[in-house]
């Protein structure tokens, strides 16, 4: 569309590179009702009925480290497996929709902005989870820049197969294909 023709040129005047605007106009989601968790769910059950435990464990194996955490704590906590299977039926996300969330938090925090490293370091640590902040800080100690963290985290999230640049290459090699 002409907006977005505008908006991306206003981004690149502004000093974002090729593969920010990319990675920003990748990482606008669309919304269509039933969780991308609860079908494929239903795909991998094939319509069979599974115990609660069966169900818990074929979520826990669509989960991201985030989600996988808030089980934990929710199972912890005492809930039942009925409860913690409605609430990540409704609430729950893939590990790509995890990325992709990130993605687009960060990626509207940096969108027409030239950012320092400190303002990439204080953007990425307040929208991290824990796993991620620990990948970065693995990253950080094989010699990654924060640019190149900063791309590794909006690229990510743009698509499932993840791009192929040389700075996913890098970061996949680094983070012993953990991205």
């Amino acid at each position: 569309s002409d907006s977005d023709k505008r908006e991306m040129e206003f981004m690149l005047k502004n000093g974002c590179s090729i593969e920010e605007v990319v990675a920003y106009f990748k990482c606008r989601g669309r919304e269509d009702g039933e969780t991308e968790l609860a079908l494929k769910v239903k795909k991998l059950s094939n319509g069979k009925s599974l115990t609660d435990s069966e169900m818990m464990e074929l979520i826990k194996g669509q989960l991201g480290d985030e989600g996988k955490a808030k089980m934990e704590a929710m199972l912890s906590e005492g809930m039942s497996e009925q409860e913690i299977i409605e609430y990540f039926m409704v609430n729950g996300k893939t590990e790509h929709e995890e990325h992709k969330e990130v993605s687009q938090k960060i990626g509207k925090l940096i969108q027409k902005r030239k950012l320092s490293k400190e303002d990439i370091k204080e953007i990425l640590e307040a929208n991290l989870g824990e796993a991620d902040k620990a990948k970065m800080t693995a990253l950080l100690a094989h010699g990654c820049s924060y640019d190149e963290i900063l791309q590794h985290f909006l690229i990510r999230g743009s698509s499932p197969e993840r791009s192929k640049t040389e700075m996913a290459k890098r970061v996949r090699k680094l983070s012993k294909g953990k991205g």
